[in-house]
């Protein structure tokens, strides 16, 4: 009977025939391999699922951190991994079945920035842009589609769902700083057990539950912002604003998180501006930024990032006009004048 309680494993014990899926990240490409079938029909849901997961490593990658513990049983909920590996061994998960073993094999590595530029031309896509998930996801593994929630938050609130991506290049993924060097790619592989799953539909979630967890996306995405994750920040906020929004319509909403509900329906708009501002996504951050004043028109912060992308674009008059309208509100904001000031020279300069 084979030893599940290593932390490592000989990658030559294992059948590599049947590619499932693949996917990809600025570290490399990275294939799943069925071992073992598992049982039933349904997977873990991409929001939320509480798993039971035992995780090997081949010696090649006993030193890479993966997010997750090594060699024993962990908890693990999908969507909180917050690293380019953790993300991809969720996605793997998502298309498990109960009981199932795979083996995750690393087929294409991403070792220094020269490697990483011609990667990111010919592997990388969006990164997690909303408005592109709605119209088509990057792996087939989803379950069976009856949580699907962004089909149904579609067709109910469409114009609020697509809130842009975080960059509007080719490749949104950053350069992965690790050292670890993988000399023979054959030998790289995690070997993940799925031993028992439990799906939290959103749409079973009270809407104390569904506003907790809107709030835990937020507190970890300013973490990881401040931090200059700028990527997982950005998908932090995305997550809580679907929780958000499954809660709309506002009549739904108790009483008692209404106002603290407008307050974070906002400042994740914002938030996601932020991040793109960041990457330079100004079409983008100046519409999250347009629906946080719609819900709090008077919002000096969405009023001065919505200035910074006009500003970029060009458009000194819009960009001047947020900027009175904020130093009205706040007159002692030092960065609406800062930037005030830049607009006015800029406009001085095209006289």
């Amino acid at each position: 009977m084979e030893d599940v309680t290593r932390n490592t494993f000989n990658a030559s014990e294992y059948n590599q025939d049947s590619s499932q899926v693949e996917w990809s990240t600025s570290f490399g490409t990275f294939r799943k391999r069925v071992l073992h079938p598992g049982k039933r029909y349904s997977k873990p849901s991409d929001l939320g699922a509480i798993c039971i997961v035992t995780m090997t490593v081949s010696e090649v990658l006993s030193n890479l951190d993966l997010g997750y513990p090594v060699g024993v049983d962990f908890k693990l909920q999908t969507g909180e991994g917050d690293t380019e590996i953790a993300e991809v061994i969720d996605k793997c998960i998502c298309s498990m079945r109960e009981c199932e073993v795979c083996t995750l094999s690393i087929i294409r590595h991403v070792s220094n920035i020269e490697d990483h530029e011609t990667f990111k031309k010919t592997h990388c896509g969006d990164i997690g842009g909303q408005g592109h998930m709605i119209s088509r996801r990057a792996d087939k593994s989803s379950n069976s589609g009856q949580d699907n929630l962004m089909e149904v938050l579609v067709k109910e609130n469409s114009a609020d769902v697509n809130f842009g991506k975080l960059s509007m290049s080719d490749a949104d993924s950053e350069i992965n700083t690790s050292t670890l060097e993988i000399q023979n790619l054959n030998d790289s592989f995690i070997k993940i057990e799925l031993k028992s799953f439990e799906n939290r539909h959103i749409w079973k979630l009270s809407m104390e539950q569904k506003f907790s967890v809107a709030k835990n996306h937020k507190a970890k995405g300013v973490e990881l912002f401040q931090n200059g994750n700028f990527v997982q920040s950005f998908k932090r906020f995305s997550k809580g604003l679907k929780y958000l929004i499954s809660m709309t319509p506002n009549s739904q909403i108790p009483s008692s998180v209404r106002s603290e509900f407008k307050l974070l329906h906002c400042q994740f708009y914002l938030n996601m501006a932020a991040c793109q501002l960041k990457y330079n996504n100004f079409i983008d951050a100046k519409a999250n930024c347009t629906k946080a004043l719609n819900i709090e028109p008077q919002n000096v912060k969405g009023l001065y990032r919505r200035a910074q992308a006009y500003l970029e674009q060009g458009d000194l008059y819009s960009a001047r006009n947020d900027l009175l309208t904020a130093i009205e509100i706040e007159p002692g904001s030092k960065a609406v004048k800062t930037l005030l000031t830049q607009v006015n020279q800029r406009q001085k300069e095209q006289l």
